[in-house]
């Protein structure tokens, strides 16, 4: 998977978030855990930041740590 393909899926999820609310499959607490790393990737975008859209960014670079750290407490919640 290229790696904004990566991004996308997570807007894509973001997107569904008040619908999973909603449903009660997700507690309200997360939400602001989840916009926090659509946040971090929208940060991310556009041109001046095509260096980041690598693999080898995604390895290394602190922005996608930054996102890995948001992520994982984002899980603590599903």
């Amino acid at each position: 998977m290229p790696v904004d393909e990566l991004a996308l899926s997570v807007e894509d999820g973001h997107l569904l978030l008040p619908q999973w609310v909603s449903a009660g499959w997700l507690p309200v607490e997360a939400t602001p855990h989840f916009a926090a790393v659509d946040a971090a990737l929208s940060d991310m975008s556009g041109a001046e930041h095509a260096h980041l859209w690598t693999v080898e960014a995604l390895r290394d670079a602190p922005e996608w740590a930054r996102v890995r750290e948001l992520a994982a407490r984002a899980l603590h919640f599903l």
